[in-house]
C-alpha cells in the first residue's frame, strides 16, 4: 500500500489485494457495472451510491475466508488508527464485531469524511484557508505534521489570451445562426 490514507482507494486496495480478485469480478458479477466505475471512484470522478457500497460489503464477505477476513480487518484498522477522523468514530468502527458492518461503515466514513484544508488566521483579522505553497502544521493530539492529501474542487474561468490578440490583431467572434 503507497500510502495510509483512508479513503476508498485504499479499502478497495486492501479487499482486491488480499483476497486475489479484482475489479473486474466485483463490477462483473456484484455490481453490475462497467468496470471503469471503481476506478472514478477511486480517483474521485464519481460519486458511490449507498447500493454500491452494499454490493462492495457482499463481495467482501462472499470471496474472501475467514483468515482472510481477520487480515482486511487488521488492515482497515492500522488506515483508520492513522487517519484524521475523531477518536470517537475511530472507536466506534474498531468496536464492531461482524466484518460486513465493518466494512460497509468504514466505506461509509472513508466515502464521506471530508479531508478540509483548515482555517488560518491572518494579521488582517480574516480568516482564509491555506493554500498549496503555505507551510503549515497539523496540531492533532497524536502531534502529527504534515499536509492533508484530498481533493480540491473549484470553479475556474478562463479568459481570452489578451496579448494574442493583440499580435495578430485578430479577434474570434462566435455568431448564432438561425435556421
Amino acid at each position: 500500500m503507497e500510502d495510509i490514507y483512508f479513503n476508498l482507494k485504499n479499502i478497495l486496495g486492501i479487499l482486491f489485494k488480499i483476497t486475489k480478485k479484482n475489479a473486474n469480478i466485483l463490477a462483473d458479477r456484484y455490481l453490475l457495472k462497467e468496470v471503469s466505475i471503481i476506478s472514478k471512484w477511486k480517483n474521485n470522478k464519481a460519486d458511490i451510491k449507498s447500493e454500491d457500497i452494499s454490493k462492495i460489503v457482499e463481495f467482501a464477505v462472499k470471496e474472501s475466508s475467514e483468515v482472510q477476513r481477520k487480515m482486511i480487518r487488521k488492515e482497515i484498522q492500522t488506515i483508520i488508527n492513522y487517519s484524521s477522523i475523531s477518536e470517537e468514530i475511530k472507536e466506534m468502527l474498531i468496536e464492531i464485531k461482524d466484518f460486513g458492518e465493518f466494512i460497509e461503515e468504514s466505506l461509509n466514513v472513508c466515502t464521506t469524511w471530508s479531508y478540509d484544508v483548515p482555517d488560518v488566521n491572518t494579521n488582517d483579522g480574516f480568516t482564509e484557508k491555506l493554500i498549496s505553497s503555505d507551510k503549515y502544521n497539523l496540531d492533532i493530539e497524536k502531534g502529527i505534521e504534515g499536509g492533508y492529501k484530498g481533493i480540491v474542487k473549484f470553479d475556474l474561468e478562463i479568459s481570452k489570451n489578451k496579448s494574442n490578440e493583440e499580435k495578430t490583431g485578430s479577434k474570434k467572434k462566435f455568431c448564432a445562426k438561425k435556421q
